[in-house]
């Protein structure tokens, strides 16, 4: 992703699968035969939401620092009004907000139904590559 994803959100047939693999179940102790080179950190604590909406074949990869922007459209409006017939005030608070996206590559769709190696890699503005420019001495 080339960010630090800490939310995931799936079904919950997902999460079951997901939480179930070895990567995920299995600390890792000790110094491992293979390392395993990564430009990304991999996050150790992960919080993992469940929500009924989401496919039980999608999952969504969120680094939420980064993905969405809140916007207050207004700031905090408070009105009140006397209601005469029965000798009451009511009171009315109001906060008009949206949301924008940030960053387009700080969330991701990984959707287990489509095959990663036939064309449905990841999308061409995720491709950190031609953007390093690394020289060794």
């Amino acid at each position: 992703m080339g960010r630090f994803p800490t939310t995931t959100l799936g079904g919950e047939a997902a999460a079951i699968l997901t939480l179930n693999l070895a990567e995920f179940k299995t600390p890792v102790t000790g110094t491992p035969v293979h390392v395993l080179k990564v430009q990304t950190p991999i996050p150790r604590d992960m919080n993992y939401f469940i929500h009924g909406d989401i496919p039980a074949n999608q999952e969504l990869i969120v680094d939420p620092k980064k993905a969405v922007l809140k916007f207050n459209a207004n700031p905090l409006l408070i009105e009140n009004e006397r209601i005469v017939s029965n000798q009451t005030m009511a009171f009315y608070a109001t906060l008009t907000t949206g949301f924008a996206k940030l960053f387009r590559d700080a969330s991701l769709i990984m959707d287990k139904s489509l095959a990663f190696a036939s064309g449905n890699g990841f999308p061409s503005y995720m491709d950190i590559d031609p953007l390093q420019n690394v020289t060794i001495d």
